[in-house]
């Protein structure tokens, strides 16, 4: 019996290490934040992100950009996400995979807040909050 209880405590020791391990693990990417404002008039339709990995340097992008996960939903209009390719301001010269977010008003006036996290595939994270003031 009590060669049992101390294998099933060993058990739950190394469960215990795992979950801290992998909660560690996801702590450790990186985050980059960041805030967006844009005004629009009210049934509007506005691009409010065009999202992309792109290392300056040498102009090299991921081929897969980073994926939108919706954090906290807007109120006051909609979200839609679409995919299609883009010159990037830092590398005019060249079109890489990119990513947009357009909202659009449901037409009542107000301000919008809302968080989208955007997951790079390597592991990076930009989260973005929004404010969308509606005329």
């Amino acid at each position: 019996m009590l060669k049992k209880i101390s294998v099933f405590l060993t058990y739950v020791g190394l469960s215990c290490l795992v979950l801290y391990t992998s909660t560690v693990l996801e702590a450790g990417a990186e985050t980059r934040y960041g805030k967006v404002e844009k005004t629009i008039m009210k049934g509007e339709q506005a691009r409010i992100q065009i999202m992309y990995s792109i290392r300056a340097s040498n102009c090299h992008a991921d081929r897969i950009p980073p994926k939108p996960k919706i954090v906290r939903a807007p109120k006051l209009g909609t979200l839609t996400f679409s995919s299609g390719r883009s010159a990037p301001y830092q590398c005019p010269n060249i079109e890489i995979n990119v990513n947009f977010a357009d909202y659009k008003s449901d037409g009542a006036p107000g301000v919008d807040r809302f968080r989208i996290r955007w997951i790079a595939s390597g592991g990076v994270v930009f989260d973005r909050s929004y404010v969308i003031n509606i005329r």
